[in-house]
């Protein structure tokens, strides 16, 4: 799906500060070094808050999860409104094919959560699954989850 997320574009606040391009994370409320993945990632939060209307203060950005004793970093964590993991979000570059690799990416890291929902975007293209653990499936999603 295509979710338009540069119609957002003017939602995001960038600044120049020592030499470096930095973008506001408006969840965390600081400003990052402005990357093609952290461009797609604030479009994206723009997206949910504006858009899809989930709560910034259900969105949790950028945290460590342990993996196989391995240290990993989701991109988004949205929970509902029980404040349980809802949707998995794996933010990439638009120069980056959303192919198997960023899948199993994202399938990993839900080993920790199990989320009923799973999504990979570039800004351009967005791929949201919805997981049926009983039947260990998925399926592909044509439109993007209300909040619960």
């Amino acid at each position: 799906m295509n979710l338009k997320l540069l119609e957002y574009q003017h939602l995001i606040k960038i600044r120049h500060k020592e030499n470096k391009v930095e973008i506001l994370d408006s969840v965390r409320n600081k400003y990052l070094v402005l990357t093609p993945e952290e461009h797609v990632r604030q479009l994206f939060i723009h997206f949910l808050v504006q858009k899809m209307h989930y709560s910034k203060n259900r969105i949790s950005v950028e945290r460590a999860l342990e993996y196989n004793k391995l240290g990993k970093r989701f991109d988004l964590l949205v929970y509902d409104k029980h404040f349980e993991p809802m949707m998995l979000i794996e933010c990439k570059s638009p120069k980056i094919d959303l192919k198997k690799g960023s899948l199993q990416q994202i399938s990993t890291y839900n080993q920790v959560f199990s989320v009923p929902y799973l999504c990979v975007t570039n800004g351009q293209e967005t791929f949201v699954f919805k997981m049926d653990y009983e039947s260990r499936s998925t399926e592909l999603l044509h439109n993007f989850p209300h909040p619960e």
